[in-house]
């Protein structure tokens, strides 16, 4: 999975080319499954399952759909790029920027 948007609350997450490669199939439970988006609270309801290759976090969202049913989806996160974009958007919340003035 990929971060996409801006930094703010609204901001949210895709699967960068999986619903392309998916569009090309009849199979419409795979396009919806696959055009799923997160919101950032999503991360917060992830239980964490374990680490793998000192890289990834393992980590399974079980969520209520709007049909009803109940899903249990696994993600591997980057740690490295996770801990850059909760860096970035940390320093970018404390930071003022200043418009420089024309003399």
């Amino acid at each position: 999975a990929a971060a996409g948007g801006g930094a703010g609350a609204g901001a949210r997450i895709r699967v960068d080319g999986a619903l392309e490669a998916a569009a090309g199939q009849a199979d419409a439970e795979v396009v919806t499954a696959l055009s799923r988006q997160l919101s950032k609270g999503s991360f917060n309801r992830m239980h964490v399952i374990g680490q793998f290759n000192n890289g990834f976090i393992l980590t399974r969202l079980r969520e209520r759909q709007p049909s009803g049913a109940l899903s249990s989806d696994l993600f591997i996160i980057d740690q490295h790029a996770a801990s850059e974009k909760a860096n970035f958007e940390r320093l970018s919340s404390k930071t003022c920027k200043k418009k420089k003035k024309k003399k």
